[in-house]
């Protein structure tokens, strides 16, 4: 795509956006809306939906040439892969160390470019934040940068990740900078940042919000009951989560709460402390299989387990060393890398992000990443 095209197609973006913004999103900015005219820019913000590149970036997309890093799953659709790069996306792969995509990212920097990054790497589920990838501070004091910071308040209530559907909720996004970080050491950066893009995940916006079936895809991120422990107990039916175990029952609001006693971050906080950060192997089982060729061809079916040592299904069987990336993906995908193959394990019935939560530990101890 010729400069003067991708230019013309970022302005016709920015005028669908915005009537978006005003009538779908409602959105409510503050902080810092007057950003530089020219001059290399990083905008970091926290990462709460597929939106956020523009969410982040609309205040300067319509003046400045604006890059962000994509996974590198979203370019393997053409049409979207175009979309994305014509907005000025390019691919990163996940969990892994991408040289080229970091090259790439600098060179935009350099080259004057608006660059948005989410440095905690992760779409959050239920708005809380992780911790910052400990590399952006070496990227900040590498390149000397000016860094905006982005907070995107209510995005994880506007679709959390886990849900269905999206709710109607006002988004409201706080700028903040520029930023400069001459003289800080790498760990005093990394504070800055966590800092930076820290929000309040309990925060509900004023005004007017409704939802539609807000419990529904809840029991993919409660893949246990959160007052008896059962696992894949959970069931929903429209604002209502109930698990068949214990017959205990909740409603789900705008705001993530689990009406009587309950919010989604503290339900699923109880599932972590309950079972603990050795998660035990032994507790899951079940049938399932093994897809290649990113999810189209089938590798191995039969009875899914896993140890310290690796992971089976049916006569197949992988160690995790071998094993460069384990993540959740688009659609709920739980994904391996093994070298340039991608593979994915579906087990019947049963929550992927149950199957991670239990086998990440152990590939990333296995691997060095713990």
């Amino acid at each position: 795509m010729t400069p003067w095209l991708a230019r013309l197609f970022v302005h016709a973006n920015r005028l669908i956006c915005y009537p978006l913004g005003w009538f779908v999103w409602r959105w409510r900015t503050r902080g810092d809306l007057e950003l530089p005219d020219d001059g290399p820019l990083l905008l970091l913000s926290n990462h709460t939906s597929f939106f956020d590149p523009v969410w982040a970036a609309f205040h300067v997309s319509g003046r400045r040439r604006v890059a962000f890093m994509a996974s590198s799953n979203l370019f393997r659709n053409k049409l979207i892969g175009w979309y994305l790069g014509a907005l000025g996306a390019f691919p990163k792969l996940r969990n892994v160390k991408d040289k080229g995509s970091m090259i790439e990212m600098q060179r935009r920097y350099e080259d004057d470019q608006v660059v948005v990054i989410f440095p905690e790497g992760l779409r959050t589920w239920d708005g809380r934040n992780a911790p910052v990838l400990p590399g952006i501070g070496r990227l900040i004091k590498r390149l000397d940068a000016r860094v905006v910071f982005v907070k995107i308040h209510t995005g994880h209530l506007y679709h959390p990740r886990w849900a269905k559907f999206p709710r109607w909720v006002p988004l409201e996004i706080e700028l903040s900078g520029p930023h400069g970080f001459e003289g800080q050491d790498q760990d005093e950066i990394l504070a800055a940042v966590n800092e930076g893009i820290r929000i309040d995940h309990t925060r509900v916006p004023q005004g007017l919000k409704f939802g539609y079936k807000m419990a529904e895809g809840l029991p993919t991120w409660l893949w246990a009951c959160p007052s008896c422990f059962s696992l894949d107990a959970l069931m929903a039916d429209g604002h209502h989560v109930s698990c068949w175990s214990c017959k205990a029952s909740w409603e789900v609001t705008v705001g993530q709460e689990m009406l009587p006693d309950l919010t989604v971050p503290r339900a699923h906080a109880r599932l972590v402390e309950h079972f603990g950060p050795q998660w035990d192997p032994g507790l899951l089982s079940g049938d399932g299989r093994i897809l290649g060729d990113h999810g189209r061809k089938l590798v191995a079916e039969g009875e899914v387990s896993f140890d310290e040592e690796g992971l089976r299904v049916g006569e197949w069987s992988i160690r995790w060393p071998e094993a460069v990336q384990l993540s959740m993906e688009v659609a709920d995908r739980l994904q391996l890398r093994v070298d340039d193959e991608v593979l994915v394990l579906q087990v019947d019935g049963q929550s992927p992000v149950k199957w991670e939560s239990f086998m990440k530990p152990h590939w990333a101890k296995a691997t060095g990443r713990g």
